[in-house]
This record gives structure tokens, sequence and C-alpha cells, in this order.
């Protein structure tokens, strides 16, 4: 199996089994309490130790609005020049408990509604 397919597999698996959602949200709340960070960063403070893993989530949720760049600056984890990444507003409102937001790969999925 050549690598494409077999990377088309695993994520297949990943979005199956609904470990990509749960590692999404473990990205974003890492981000949250790093108020920014680098991917080293999100890596090593989210508890997935695979940037294999943590980088690709924290792409997904740039595409879908709820993480921005914040510059470039010298990690503290490897001492690279890098980017550094934060919440957008909506990222801050996808975890704000007064709102009700799921996160998903395709964009045009994201519902975010006012609880009262």
């Amino acid at each position: 199996m050549p690598i494409r397919d077999t990377s088309a597999f695993s994520l297949d698996e990943l979005e199956r089994s609904g470990k990509q959602e749960s590692l999404k949200r473990k990205v974003l709340v890492t981000i949250q309490r790093l108020k920014r960070g680098t991917d080293a960063m999100i890596d090593k403070f989210s508890g997935i130790n695979d940037r294999r893993t943590s980088a690709p989530r924290r792409n997904e949720l740039m595409r879908e609005g709820l993480v921005e760049a914040d510059g470039k600056d010298i990690c503290k984890v490897t001492g690279k020049l890098v980017y550094y990444w934060k919440l957008s507003e909506k990222g801050v409102q996808a975890l704000d408990p007064e709102y009700s937001v799921t996160i998903s790969r395709d964009t045009s999925e994201n519902v975010r509604e006012n609880r009262d």
C-alpha cells in the first residue's frame, strides 16, 4: 500500500473511532491553557507526545478558523524560530460554556448557538 494510501487509511480510522475529534479538542484546550504556543509546546503539554498527531489536528483547527498564527518567535522547547499559535475569537467561543460548538473537519459543518 503506498504511503498516501496508508495515510488516508489512518485518517479514516481516526474519524471512525471518534479519536480525531477527541485529539482536536485536546489540542484546542492546550492552546487555550498556554495562551500561545508552538507545535512542540502543544505536543508536550497536551500529553499527545507525537507531533505527527498533534500538528495535523492543529492544522485542522486552523482550517476551521478556531486557531490562528500569532507570529514567529524562538520556541521554548526546541530553541528554533517557529510559528506560535493562539485561539481565534471563534476558538475562544468554542471553549466558552455559554456556547455549544461542534468541531468538525469541514468548516461548513461547524455550528455555534448561544445557550440561554
